[in-house]
């Protein structure tokens, strides 16, 4: 279990703790990869005032972290936007 404290940590690190399994990691991975950078730009500097400093999954990850926690916008309400989008690709 993750507890508060811990999740001042970098997010991604928490998140590939968190599976035991390689075949749950590999995949786990590559849906928050695909999810991740569905999130333009643009959305981290409406809501943080900056870009993430690059498209890599641990940098995505910790400023998708800092979205959720800034914004009273919860990350699913992120996320349904994004899984449409996702869709029609």
């Amino acid at each position: 279990m993750i507890e508060l404290e811990d999740s001042e940590e970098n997010p991604y690190d928490n998140f590939l703790e968190s599976m035991r399994s390689s075949e749950t990691k590999r995949m786990y991975v590559r849906n928050l990869k695909m999810f991740l950078n569905l999130i333009p730009n643009n959305i981290f500097e409406d809501y943080l005032g900056e870009s993430p400093k690059s498209r890599e999954i641990d940098v995505l990850a910790t400023s998708f972290t800092a979205l959720a926690k800034k914004t009273s916008m919860q990350p699913n309400k992120l996320s349904n936007p994004m899984s449409k989008k996702s869709k029609k690709m």
